[in-house]
């Protein structure tokens, strides 16, 4: 469906497991890499497993105040990211996050710090763990100039990935707009034309009359649908209800040659397709009991040259032209308003050819989970 982007939206990254998660690897990497500095500093001499754990502790605590933090600043913006108006707005709002995002940890780095060494060194002397806090201030700074990293990152991957999400729906909502418009070319068209026969009708023939009315409503409720896609068998069901209209108006002067692959009834076509083709035919072509008209309906299936299997039908008429200013466009706007209708919602052209006897008109398939 061409709306179905507008119903997608992005979730954002800052959730709690998340940021535990983040705290827990990044307090895991940092412990390491501050112990292989000991080991270099200290002449390879190892530390003891109480100052490992010590240090890991300390780490994953601050890690976690620094996560759950800046996760917090972050978050509002990637929850409402359609909420600024403009693009300095946005830069505003990023740009104020991110100071206090900088500011925020650098303060809690540093009371952090100075809490961590009072500990340390007042309330488990006995474990031996010696703590300056300048170089636990270095240390606990780098933790949060790394959290603020990569919250950055979590940042600016989700907001490129909510602007693509925009310019997708943005364009989707334009296909929409025009697919809305051609169809809204289709109805009124449709019903003009059925009501000028029914009024030839009436009067002259009540019990046809009463039969077209019949099939007309028939007809009309598949119009209201507003699918863009329709299986060929419902197509041509409403075809048939067409055709049936059609022969009550011009008797035998009206025929269909149906020739479809069972198989085929399945596949995807855009609405009021098929009809369309016929009332073409019908409206450019004479058609009379001295010059009968019959039009073809065929399914076709060919090899593109890519090796993808193309299935189509074809709609084919005899070429008996009526005399008038309409003679040779073979209904330009109709079948300009079906090429686009198929463009947009199958990604595939109708294919349009005409001999010196014969007109057609091919209008593409396409099976479920298929791109063809």
């Amino acid at each position: 469906m061409l709306s179905a982007l507008s119903t997608r939206r992005m979730a954002h990254p800052y959730k709690p497991g998340n940021a535990n998660l983040l705290a827990l690897i990044t307090s895991v990497i940092l412990t390491a890499i501050v112990h292989v500095d000991d080991l270099r500093f200290a002449q390879f001499t190892p530390p003891s497993t109480s100052h490992t754990l010590f240090t890991l502790i300390q780490l994953l605590i601050l890690s976690l105040i620094l996560f759950h933090y800046n996760f917090a600043i972050f978050r509002r913006l990637t929850e409402h990211p359609s909420v600024p108006t403009s693009r300095n707005t946005d830069i505003h709002s990023s740009a104020v996050s991110l100071a206090w995002s900088i500011g925020g940890s650098l303060a809690i780095a540093l009371g952090f710090s100075t809490l961590s060494a009072w500990v340390a060194n007042g309330l488990f002397p006995s474990l031996g763990i010696p703590i300056r806090i300048d170089i636990s201030m270095i240390r606990d700074g780098f933790v949060a100039l790394t959290v603020i990293l990569i919250t950055l990152l979590l940042y600016n991957l989700t907001r490129h990935q909510q602007l693509l999400l925009e310019e997708e729906r943005s364009n989707s909502e334009s296909l929409q707009t025009r697919y809305d418009a051609l169809e809204k070319q289709i109805d009124p068209h449709f019903l003009f034309n059925s009501l000028n026969t029914l009024d030839g009708l009436i009067g002259y023939d009540d019990q046809r009359a009463h039969e077209y009315l019949h099939q007309l409503a028939l007809s009309y409720r598949y119009i209201m649908q507003q699918q863009r896609q329709v299986t060929l068998a419902d197509e041509m069901r409403f075809t048939d209800n067409f055709i049936a209209m059609m022969q009550l108006r011009y008797g035998n002067g009206f025929k269909v040659s149906t020739h479809i692959d069972p198989q085929c009834l399945s596949a995807n076509v855009v609405p009021i397709s098929v009809q369309l083709l016929v009332e073409n035919a019908l409206q450019h072509n004479i058609v009379s009991d001295r010059h009968p008209l019959t039009v073809t309906i065929a399914t076709r299936t060919t090899t593109a040259p890519d090796g993808h299997t193309l299935h189509s039908l074809c709609v084919s008429n005899p070429l008996q032209p009526k005399d008038g200013p309409d003679h040779g466009h073979h209904g330009s706007i109709g079948l300009t308003n079906l090429s686009e209708r198929c463009r947009l919602v199958l990604r595939r052209d109708i294919s349009i050819s005409q001999t010196d006897t014969t007109f057609s008109v091919e209008i593409p398939l396409q099976f479920e989970n298929s791109h063809s």
